[in-house]
Parts: structure tokens; sequence; C-alpha cells
């Protein structure tokens, strides 16, 4: 272990796995990016997940038995997502694993190196790239917003869910009497708007009939004027 130690295999082994740990991070903030979009325009998004949690919802009405707790149903659905059999939560929280790995390595290094009293250049080298590698982990972190995502992404469905799907399927489901006068009273009211505009000349019209008024009565001025004088 001592020779693990003093020929930086032990930092090796930190380096490499700092490098996997950002890669993983810049999957996950790509992951949260993509589906922080997609939730914010619900209503018209082709991401599958967003489209089958939406069709499930619609079901519940469908079926007449309705899903009450919206915020339970959306938590549900979030926990059971997966993206190479991680969950959303666990991708948002790549970062942390990888800096507790971190310390942990250096920890098992730093035991190494007081056990076996190794000098302390070695030791210093082994802090720096520790401090740098901590440093990149939490610059991609806060980079990457995956966890302002990850709080964004539960917003925006449940927003959509109780804001604007719920009133819309309980007075086409549950209430379609209501919707049917609605939508008979508002067709009405298009229906004699039209009627009203299409009696009354517009303003253009009017206009274009005073302007022809007034060039008639030049003309026949002027034929006047040219009879007689």
């Amino acid at each position: 272990m001592k020779e693990w130690y003093t020929n930086y295999d032990l930092l090796l082994i930190m380096i490499i796995a700092g490098v996997v740990i950002v890669a993983l991070q810049c999957v996950a903030g790509w992951l949260l990016g993509n589906l922080y979009r997609d939730s914010s325009v619900i209503g018209t998004t082709e991401n599958p997940w967003l489209r089958g949690m939406v069709k499930r919802y619609e079901a519940g009405y469908q079926l007449r038995v309705p899903i009450n707790d919206a915020s339970s149903f959306v938590d549900k659905n979030i926990a059971e997502y997966r993206f190479h059999r991680l969950s959303i939560e666990q991708w948002a929280d790549i970062g942390v694993y990888g800096a507790w790995l971190e310390c942990i390595l250096m920890g098992i290094s730093t035991l190494i190196g007081v056990y076996y009293k190794t000098s302390m250049y070695t030791f210093g080298i082994y802090g720096i790239y520790m401090v740098m590698i901590l440093a990149l982990i939490m610059g991609c972190e806060f980079f990457l917003q995956t966890h302002a995502h990850q709080r964004g992404i539960r917003i925006y469905i449940l927003d959509y869910i109780e804001n604007t799907l719920r009133p819309r399927l309980e007075n086409h489901y549950l209430h379609p009497e209501e919707e049917e006068a609605y939508q008979r009273e508002y067709f009405l009211e298009d229906q004699t708007a039209v009627a009203e505009e299409g009696e009354k000349p517009s303003e253009s019209t009017k206009e274009m009939e005073e302007e022809l008024s007034r060039g008639e009565k030049e003309a026949l001025l002027s034929e006047v004027l040219e009879e007689y004088f």
C-alpha cells in the first residue's frame, strides 16, 4: 500500500474517479435540462414520459374515478422514472455521491501516509489535487443546476395538472351539462355579434359613401360651371 501512495497510484484513481463523476454530472445536466424544458411546455410536448403521465391522469376521469391527490400522483410518477436504471433524484445527486467518494479516497490515502510516515510533500500533492477535483465537481453542480431543474420539473407538471388539465377534465367528464350550456351561450353570443356587425355599416363603408357623395357634388358643380361660364 505504501508504494501505491508514494507512486501516486491512489492519486491517479482519484483523478479518474473525478473525471467519471464530472462526465456523469454532464449527463445528469443534459437529462434534467431536457425534462425541465419539456415540462415547461407540457401541454404541447412530445416527450413520451410526460405524455404518458397526462394520459394516465385523463384515464381516471374517463373511467369516472378521478385522481384527487395530484401532488402524490406527480411525485409517484417522478419517483418511478428511470434513465439507465437511475431515478431523477439519483441523477441529480451524482455530484454529491462523487464528492463523498473523493473524500473517502482522500481519507484512505491520508491514513496510509500517516501510517507509513511519508513526506509532507506527497501529502500536499494529494491535498492540492483533492481540492481541484472537489472544486470541479462543485463548479459543475453550480453551472448545471440539476437540483433546481429537479424542483422545476415537479412544479411545472403539478401546475399544469391542477390549474389547466383538471378543470378541463372536470367540465368535460363530470359536468358535461354545464359545458354544453356554456358552449351554446358562447356560440350564440358570437353569432349575434356577427349578425349585428353585418347589419351595421362599418366606418370605412360610411367614409367611402361620403367620399362618393362629395365627388358627385364636385362633378356636378364643375358641369354647371362649364355650362354657364
